[in-house]
């Protein structure tokens, strides 16, 4: 009788676990490191990308079906005179059919559907300033009446060329345009830049991970469960 209380209590757990139907509020950060003109590898900024389908605990201040995209532009002491730092243009994919009135933008920024963002390829929406001089340090865009689609995987889409091929400087899940500064580059007058998060092969959700542990716990309880009784 023994043997078989491990794997009672692994089942047990997985069904009183939120993460065993589906996640509740989720956040990953992807930190944008990739350029078209400095080098990679360098802390430009991030994006925080933010899910709250409706089931379970809300957190982040969503609502139901909403997913929020949150760039910052990182400062760097190298980009030299900074006046009106930050981004002009910051893009993001999906695999969802939306709407522009979905997507809430800042003040004088607007959406543009399927544009190229220097060389790291097509995304599949990009928020815009459309009046001069008016960049965000950090801008935050909010996609909602998305329901139950208000999950992660449905905006880690890799960008691409418009052959459907990986662009030059990679695929990208997000990528920006940071601007508002002068400095010298490869020793030519350099004002701003693109910059991307890189592509994952697989980026495992907190709901996996936590899945995964509890996997590894149950084996070993069955294992040590064996032991014991022989």
């Amino acid at each position: 009788m023994f043997r078989y209380i491990p794997v009672a209590l692994c089942l047990a757990a997985l069904a009183s676990t939120p993460f065993a139907a589906r996640a509740d509020y989720v956040a990953q950060i992807h930190v944008l490191d990739q350029s078209n003109t400095f080098k990679d590898g360098v802390y430009y900024g991030s994006v925080v990308i933010e899910a709250y389908d409706g089931v379970g605990d809300a957190g982040g201040g969503l609502s139901a079906g909403q997913v929020r995209i949150t760039f910052t532009a990182d400062p760097l002491s190298d980009y030299g005179v900074r006046l009106n730092f930050g981004f002009d243009k910051v893009g993001f994919g999906t695999d969802l059919a939306l709407k522009s009135s979905q997507i809430s933008a800042p003040f004088a920024w607007k959406m543009k559907s399927d544009e190229q963002l220097d060389g790291f390829g097509r995304f599949t929406w990009v928020a815009d300033q459309f009046l001069p001089h008016h960049r965000l340090n950090t801008i935050a865009l909010t996609i909602s009446g998305l329901g139950m689609d208000a999950t992660l995987e449905h905006f880690l889409i890799a960008s691409a060329n418009k052959s459907g091929h990986e662009p030059p400087q990679g695929a990208s899940y997000f990528a920006g345009r940071v601007g508002g500064f002068v400095t010298l580059g490869d020793g030519k007058l350099t004002f701003n830049h693109f910059v991307g998060a890189p592509a994952l092969e697989h980026a495992p959700e907190p709901s996996t991970l936590a899945l995964a542990g509890l996997a590894c716990c149950c084996l070993g309880l069955v294992r040590l469960a064996r032991r014991r009784k022989a």
